[in-house]
């Protein structure tokens, strides 16, 4: 999978050598040192897979296929000053990460990629998110919608309901009380109080 979209060097470090783990939600293969690096972000910035050791979702194959290292690049490091060189040390390329990811630093805060890198004569279009990751967004969001729908529609038909009070005299001195504490009773003093009669 890796060979197939650019991912002959890790996006963050660009070494040499084929990368053996992926953010997919992001769509970008990295090499295992910043696998960790990008685990440590959490999982609502990078979800981190293992490329041949984990078992992979047709949709997290999609969101890869859909961004790969050289479209996230173009979203993610748009805004990289022309004299900027790639961090070397773990802590250097930490600080790189989650500038790029989390505080989105060099992001193209117009979001638009080329679709088809390749070809020269490709539309520009919108890059939010896969197409696969936007239908599940959509549905997610209408799901929701649904259900809150439900709710209303089940507080409008029930009618209120007075609260009922915790404890009445008349329940003090039931029959299920006062055989309850019947058996507190000691033999030895067979004077009980009344109300427990």
């Amino acid at each position: 999978m890796a060979s197939a979209h650019h991912g002959s060097s890790c996006i963050e470090r660009m070494p040499p050598g084929g990368p053996r783990w992926a953010s997919w939600n992001i769509g970008v293969f990295i090499c295992i040192r910043c696998a960790g690096i990008h685990r440590n972000l959490g999982v609502h910035i990078s979800r981190v897979k293992s490329v041949n050791l984990d078992q992979w979702t047709p949709e997290q194959i999609q969101c890869m296929q859909d961004m790969g290292n050289t479209k996230a690049r173009l979203l993610y490091e748009a805004n990289l000053p022309e004299n900027f060189r790639r961090p070397q040390t773990d802590q250097a390329v930490e600080f790189f990460i989650r500038d790029k990811y989390e505080k989105k630093k060099y992001y193209d805060k117009n979001a638009i990629a080329v679709t088809n890198i390749s070809s020269s004569d490709a539309p520009l279009q919108p890059l939010v998110a896969s197409p696969s990751l936007q239908a599940a967004v959509e549905k997610s969001k209408l799901e929701k919608e649904k259900e809150k729908k439900k709710e209303e529609k089940k507080r409008e038909k029930e009618p209120e309901k007075p609260a009922k009070p915790l404890t009445t005299e008349k329940s003090l001195h039931s029959k299920s009380y006062k055989q309850a504490f019947s058996k507190l009773r000691c033999t030895k003093h067979p004077k009980t109080p009344q109300f427990f009669m």
